[in-house]
């Protein structure tokens, strides 16, 4: 029979061993750009990212941004530390200056645009049946947002606007005539100033689709950050906790757009690095349209 001294003795070195082999982790807290009611899902998802590399990583909370910032300001907060993590639309530019994780947040439904309108030109729209007939009308769209060039490239008229935040104002006093919103985006604009221009609407017949990714973007050279980010999108697409979520936040506006019953133009974007992944639609997109 063990003496009871050993035991003692055994117990507390097992307890002595556990508390040097188990890492303990201080609780993150990182702050995420960009913020609002169109950016929810992106913040809920990179919670449940650090939720998923809790275990390896130690714990960590989201904090957004306090304070409203333009995109390329948050990308050199990235670079000052004020900011962690920025999650935006990619570019060559901005993969160059900033480390990316190659993971498309959003599978692909930002490249698919709808457009906000004054409701009362409905008819107007309706009746464009190329995509010539849309370029003579102009966009208003921000000028700081990747997928700017995108446009002007294709010959569209863009009217570019540096405060977005003026840009439904702009587009109800007739400064432009549409303004293109990803499916994710457009009726969380219209359900936020619908009582302030009844008049705004969604545009019914027509969508612009180009591939667009949106990805998290940390520091370059926070590889620590990178990592943990990638392996937190792989266990959450394995477990399918990111597709549920995904699905939680978009499905009903996938249904309200109806992208496969819209006359749908097709732009190239200029803007992507080579290499990069082809993004996979088919969590939403059963046939292309």
């Amino acid at each position: 029979m063990t003496h009871p001294t050993l035991r003692r003795l055994a117990l507390a070195a097992a307890l002595c061993w556990g508390m040097v082999s188990t890492p303990v982790h201080a609780e993150q807290t990182l702050t995420f750009y960009p913020v609002g009611p169109v950016y929810e899902y992106r913040f809920k998802l990179l919670q449940l990212v650090l939720d998923e590399t809790k275990r390896a990583d130690g714990p960590a909370t989201v904090k957004p941004l306090d304070g409203n910032v333009s995109q390329d300001r948050s990308f050199r907060m990235l670079d000052s530390g004020e900011v962690d993590i920025v999650a935006l639309g990619t570019s060559g530019a901005r993969e160059s200056g900033w480390l990316p994780v190659r993971v498309d947040l959003l599978r692909g439904i930002l490249g698919y645009r709808v457009f906000l309108i004054n409701g009362t030109r409905q008819r107007e729209f309706q009746a464009i049946r190329s995509l010539d007939g849309l370029r003579k009308l102009t966009a208003g769209f921000g000028a700081q947002w990747a997928d700017f060039p995108i446009l002007k490239a294709s010959n569209l008229l863009v009217d570019g606007v540096t405060e977005s935040d003026n840009l439904i104002r702009m587009l109800m006093q007739s400064r432009f005539d549409y303004f293109p919103r990803g499916i994710n985006e457009a009726w969380v604009e219209l359900e936020k100033n619908k009582t302030r221009y009844p008049d705004l609407a969604v545009e019914r017949s027509l969508a612009l689709y180009y591939p667009y990714p949106v990805y998290f973007f940390v520091k370059r050279g926070n590889t620590k950050l990178a990592d943990r980010l990638r392996r937190g999108l792989d266990l959450a697409l394995a477990d399918g906790s990111f597709r549920k979520l995904f699905l939680v936040y978009h499905t009903a506006f996938i249904d309200e757009a109806d992208i496969g019953h819209r006359r749908l133009f097709r732009l190239t974007n200029t803007q992507l690095p080579p290499g990069t992944p082809r993004v996979d639609t088919s969590w939403w997109l059963k046939d292309k349209p």
